[in-house]
């Protein structure tokens, strides 16, 4: 029996198989990183308890004056670095000064955390479980819980300081094997 072609536009049949690829890959990837998924869904956590609280305080006096600063942005201020002021001056200018844009960017960064200590979990040589202890540790955290829901220099110290500990870690387990 003869093979009856079907008439349909040009590149049709190679989309469907593309298509077909792509959720194969997803399949695989979702299969294969449901432990990244886990770890994700820990810093959405965080991200969420902060910004569902958010509203309960209020603003914190040392809040305005890091928003006051944002009003007149600087390289330098007497008290504290200028990337607070430059934050301050851009959620000013983007979704105004409330208190939504005070507590919004310390909640993502909380989340960020929690995936970055689950990575430092990695770079020490952790497991999974590990991955999983050492972001339930930072997501209950007290002093951490605290550090960012406020809009301070703090929860900036806290990232950048991780960011760097990580990099060190990763340089020196790479280079050598062992911290």
């Amino acid at each position: 029996m003869p093979v009856k072609h079907l008439h349909l536009p040009p590149g049709t049949m190679i989309l469907q198989h593309q298509d077909e690829a792509r959720m194969l890959i997803l399949r695989r990837a979702v299969k294969n990183n449901w432990k990244g998924m886990c770890i994700l869904l820990l810093a959405l956590s965080g991200v969420l308890l902060h910004l569902l609280l958010y509203n309960e305080l209020g603003f914190h006096r040392d809040e305005l004056l890091f928003f006051s600063l944002g009003q007149h942005p600087d390289f330098g201020y007497f008290s504290v670095p200028p990337m607070i002021g430059f934050i301050a001056f851009v959620l000013g200018k983007t979704i105004g000064y409330n208190l939504l844009a005070a507590k919004i960017v310390p909640a993502l960064l909380c989340g960020a955390m929690i995936w970055l200590c689950s990575l430092m979990a990695v770079e020490l040589g952790g497991s999974f479980f590990a991955r999983v202890l050492s972001a339930t540790g930072f997501l209950g955290a007290i002093i951490f819980l605290r550090a960012f829901s406020l809009f301070q220099p703090v929860f900036l110290d806290v990232f950048f300081w991780t960011v760097r500990s990580i990099f060190c870690f990763g340089t020196s387990t790479r280079n050598t094997g062992n911290i």
